[in-house]
């Protein structure tokens, strides 16, 4: 049963739900898993594993927002849809003020992840233009947690 939530229309609140947090796991489990790997083999770098850290919940959160937009857009989501609210559909964040705040995360990943460049090399730009693209064209269930788990496992080490 959902219930209702008063929230004010782009309040942090909204933004905060619409990152769907719980979510945030399947970002950082690829990151654990590629920092231990370099633990393992003496390459661990706690910086290097928060840069990835980061940019991996950011392309998630943005992978979220995307996935509620475009759901929004083809009306797939409705208000009394079994599950969490959807900030869209409830008029938590308006359309034009989400693909602001899509934007601003995608560059901030941008940022994010050019710091892994020091690191990992030119290369790392395919599995940046990667994660974009899973994030906006394919199922992401499975496709983005398999990329962040490839990117991620090899970028730790």
């Amino acid at each position: 049963m959902n219930v209702m939530k008063d929230i004010k229309p782009n309040s942090l609140e909204a933004w905060i739900s619409s990152s769907r947090p719980k979510t945030l796991v399947a970002a950082l489990i690829p990151v654990a898993i590629g920092s231990s790997l370099a633990y393992a083999d003496g390459k661990f770098n706690g910086w290097l594993t928060g840069i990835c850290a980061i940019f991996a919940c950011l392309m998630q959160i943005a992978a979220n927002m995307i996935n509620e937009f475009y759901d929004y857009l083809k009306g797939v989501d409705k208000k009394d849809r079994i599950g969490p609210q959807r900030a869209l559909v409830q008029g938590w964040i308006t359309p034009k003020v989400m693909k602001r705040g899509i934007a601003g995360i995608l560059f901030a990943a941008c940022v994010t992840g050019s710091c892994l460049l020091i690191y990992g090399g030119w290369e790392l730009l395919f599995a940046g233009a990667g994660c974009f693209l899973f994030s906006h064209t394919v199922p992401r269930a499975l496709a983005t947690e398999l990329l962040f788990f490839l990117f991620f496992s090899t970028s730790s080490t």
